[in-house]
């Protein structure tokens, strides 16, 4: 058995009698065990018990001016004191007056002369009891006070389906008073996902059921818990239908830029084609002076159309209908074919192009040949573009991740680089560095959109480094052997 410590509180008890040697001698008994307070008259011993309750209170019957019954009623009808368990203590051995003693409320009746040994362990069980139920009282207070605090509807039923505990919260919900729903069947309050107020109305309701611990052979209780999701639902409700019509004005975009983009391209190749008529005719017949404009026109017919294009593909990829095609790729002959398509906008700013591979020179790679290759060329345009009488470096080599095998394609420059602000709406639509970049060198910040959008449906990425007035490098990460479900695509958000 577990000691007591030596420093815990000892329980109070308050001896009442008007005789000071009756005080003295249950003061001796008790003192070892328990803190003791005495009084000689009632008047005192209520004030004494209202002011600083005792754990029990020993109580002699037969006193002056006001007699232990009257002490008892008046203590027991105070609810600072009715639960400090009374003890008379007197020598009217009558069993009339003990019944009368006990039916006011006393917790025992001890007749003078007492046995020591047999008084100690009477108090000492009714102190144990009071503290037994106090501690319950605690424990009920601290379980209801949890309850209360719940923010869903909190029903306890039996094995019947009728409730026997709810929280204030329930109420509310349900729209009773706070006993009413004591001994309602659970079937009249919650269907699987519908709740049911006292009016018949109904709202939408999360329900769930956790069987509790069976304390006794009544059969098995059920917690059931309560949500109102009305508000819930009804925001779900209209995040869907903004979701339709968002889905709805992307198709009808997409539609309008299909249908826009072929009712231009018609026109624009008719325009860059003449042009380029135009100026070997004027070569031929001699007017070499018309060359010039002839090839500003096709120039600029070339660059609406590539616009175009990035519009359209773009749209594609945000309306999910842009594919990929899988296929082998000879690594060699496509970077050549890359060489070939950038050596002349390389010498635009007397730049230097250099390629550096490694024994991707013998690989084959299976991805989509047209995206790579228009990913590689939107990366060494713009590096062509922001550079000036400077290095720009293809680097091609493998490596293993885990057990798979990738491919990095990395294009450095030695141009104007950007800052870390710059960096951060680097992937935006229609946006550059800044605007003065714009201003500047033009583009419409398409084409680092579009290629690390081609980058993540083939499952790799586009990174980027750089230092202002360093230059950038931009690499792609894509895996050796792509495959072939554009499902999976998933952009991922800066």
């Amino acid at each position: 058995m577990t000691k007591s410590s030596p420093f815990a509180k000892k329980p109070t008890i308050l001896v009442v009698d008007d005789i000071s040697d009756n005080l003295t001698f249950v003061s001796h008994l008790l003192y070892d065990s328990y803190e003791v307070k005495v009084s000689n008259n009632g008047k005192e011993a209520i004030c004494i018990a209202q002011n600083s309750p005792p754990d029990l209170i020993l109580l002699d019957i037969m006193m002056p001016e006001m007699d232990g019954y009257e002490v008892c009623r008046i203590l027991k009808s105070d609810t600072a004191t009715r639960r400090i368990p009374i003890i008379f203590l007197t020598s009217k051995s009558e069993v009339g007056n003990e019944i009368y003693g006990l039916n006011l409320g006393a917790a025992d009746y001890i007749t003078k002369p007492i046995n020591p040994a047999i008084f100690l362990s009477r108090i000492k069980v009714h102190i144990q009891v009071k503290a037994m139920q106090d501690s319950l009282r605690d424990q009920r207070t601290w379980f209801h006070s949890i309850i209360e605090s719940a923010p869903d509807a909190m029903l306890v039923t039996d094995e019947k389906g009728e409730i026997v505990l709810c929280n204030s919260r329930a109420a509310q919900i349900f729209g009773y008073g706070s006993s009413e729903l004591y001994f309602k069947n659970l079937v009249e309050l919650v269907t699987e996902n519908t709740g049911i107020r006292k009016n018949g109305s109904e709202f939408a309701a999360e329900v769930s059921f956790n069987h509790l611990p069976n304390l006794n052979e009544s059969g098995s209780c059920v917690c059931v818990l309560v949500r109102d999701i009305t508000e819930r639902k009804r925001f779900e409700d209209n995040i869907h239908a903004a979701k339709e019509l968002a889905e709805e004005a992307s198709r009808l975009k997409s539609d309008f830029l299909a249908n826009v983009s072929h009712e231009l391209r018609t026109p624009l190749n008719a325009i860059i084609g003449y042009s380029e008529i135009l100026q070997e005719d004027a070569a031929e017949i001699g007017h070499p002076e018309f060359v010039d404009d002839l090839n500003k026109i096709h120039r600029a017919g070339k660059h609406l159309l590539h616009l175009i294009n990035d519009i359209l593909d773009l749209s594609k990829i945000e309306s999910g209908k842009m594919d990929i095609f899988v296929e082998e790729i000879d690594l060699k002959w496509m970077l050549k074919d890359v060489e070939t398509m950038i050596f002349p906008i390389m010498a635009n700013n007397n730049n230097q192009f250099v390629i550096e591979k490694s024994d991707l020179l013998f690989k084959t790679m299976n991805a989509d040949v047209t995206k790579l290759k228009q990913i590689l060329f939107n990366l060494l345009n713009n590096a062509a573009k922001f550079t000036s009488n400077g290095i720009i470096t293809l680097t091609a080599k493998n490596y293993l991740h885990g057990e798979e095998e990738r491919v990095l394609f990395s294009v450095s420059d030695t141009g104007i680089g950007l800052t870390p602000e710059q960096i951060k709406k680097l992937f935006r639509h229609f946006t550059q560095a800044d605007a003065s970049t714009t201003r500047k060198y033009g583009g419409t910040g398409l084409g680092l959109v579009i290629s690390r959008r081609f980058c993540e449906m083939m499952g790799g990425e586009l990174r980027v480094n750089s230092e202002i007035n360093r230059g950038s490098t931009f690499t792609v990460d894509l895996p050796m052997l792509v495959v072939q479900d554009s499902h999976n695509f998933k952009h991922k958000e800066e």
